[in-house]
């Protein structure tokens, strides 16, 4: 049993999660360095501290959400921390895809190894920052697999499926986003694969089901899950996308129009390619996949742009419908044991970063 009920508030979930997060991370990393002793890799070592500080810890939430809903009562701390050790990893290795500098006001991992070493700093630097992110996919697996969890095993090994599932789903929706830079325009359908892939799944809807499975929920409600988590994860992922196009908006912690450097298919590159004018379609190719920072005049026609073709509104009203579908998902389910569910729906459709 639990020694301490965890809080429901997802803020101080936060505050109890990170302070147990931490003395994790402190007694992994030790060791390690302990007993490889090598003071140069020792110090790369220790920006795992800095990567970790800054999560909002919306994943290992739900699944704990869940896990206590369906009347999960053991501890399931190692399997929080996997979950958040994942997506650490996934962003260490985004970042360097999408040649990012910067997340949440920190230098990323590859950028911050780069000024570790003098020579051919920019090679070494992504090669020491990969071997990060797999060290931290490491510790991630090592959570899941554990063997001596007081969680009845049928229950681990359905919940270690599901992060299995978790896993395969969002590397191929990073091939997917990754093919989808060179091949353009696409359809709605493939960008809602990648979006569902690469982020819906990754961050609502799977952690959910691992936590739901953990606490050993039934068919009915695992279906439930699905539907009401998928519909959230598209939502949730949607919202990832106008906050990129919010001009002035410094609570992101990724530079603004990112997606736009960076040839990213979403939903409003998608209605910039095929329903704005023509004369709007040309100056957003003009943007489009450019890598040269923008000028503040350009950030200025960019917004401009967006907003007189009605593409931010096109993206705010598909927002809603899945939100609204969500919320079909949760007045199908039950009309019981509600409260939750409207909660975190309430929590993301206000989300302002």
């Amino acid at each position: 049993m639990l020694k301490k009920r965890i809080p429901e508030n997802i803020s101080d979930f936060k505050k109890y999660f990170d302070i147990s997060f931490e003395v994790f991370l402190q007694e992994k990393v030790s060791s390690l360095q302990q007993k490889l002793g090598v003071m140069r890799i020792n110090q790369l070592l220790e920006y795992i501290h800095v990567l970790s500080a800054s999560g909002k810890r919306f994943r290992p939430y739900l699944a704990y959400s869940a896990y206590r809903e369906y009347g999960g009562k053991k501890d399931i701390m190692p399997f929080l921390f996997g979950i958040e050790l994942l997506h650490i990893f996934a962003l260490v290795h985004d970042d360097i895809m999408d040649q990012a500098n910067t997340r949440h006001g920190k230098k990323t991992a590859h950028k911050k190894y780069e000024e570790y070493y003098k020579n051919n700093k920019s090679h070494v630097g992504l090669s020491q920052a990969i071997l990060l992110g797999d060290l931290l996919f490491s510790f991630a697996e090592e959570c899941f697999l554990q063997n001596d969890s007081k969680v009845a095993t049928k229950n681990r090994l359905s919940a270690q499926a599901e992060y299995r599932t978790l896993v395969n789903e969002v590397i191929y929706g990073q091939m997917l986003d990754i093919d989808m830079t060179e091949v353009f325009p696409t359809d709605k359908k493939q960008i809602y694969k990648k979006m569902a892939l690469k982020s819906g799944h990754y961050s609502i809807m799977r952690p959910l089901l691992i936590g739901a499975k953990l606490a050993g929920a039934s068919t009915h409600d695992l279906g439930f899950l699905s539907e009401y988590g998928e519909q959230l994860g598209i939502a949730f992922q949607m919202q990832d996308d106008l906050l990129d196009c919010s001009l002035g908006n410094t609570n992101f912690g990724k530079k603004i129009y990112g997606d736009l450097h960076s040839s990213q298919q979403t939903y409003i590159s998608y209605y910039m390619l095929n329903e704005s004018t023509k004369s709007q379609q040309k100056i957003f190719l003009d943007f489009f996949g450019r890598k040269k920072v923008y000028s503040k005049d350009e950030e200025l026609t960019i917004q401009n742009l967006l907003v007189n073709s009605g593409a931010l509104v096109y993206a705010q009203r598909e927002i809603n419908k899945h939100f609204k579908q969500a919320e079909k998902a949760l007045q199908k389910h039950s009309k019981e044991n509600t409260q939750l569910w409207l909660h975190i729906l309430q929590t993301l459709r206000g989300r302002k970063k």
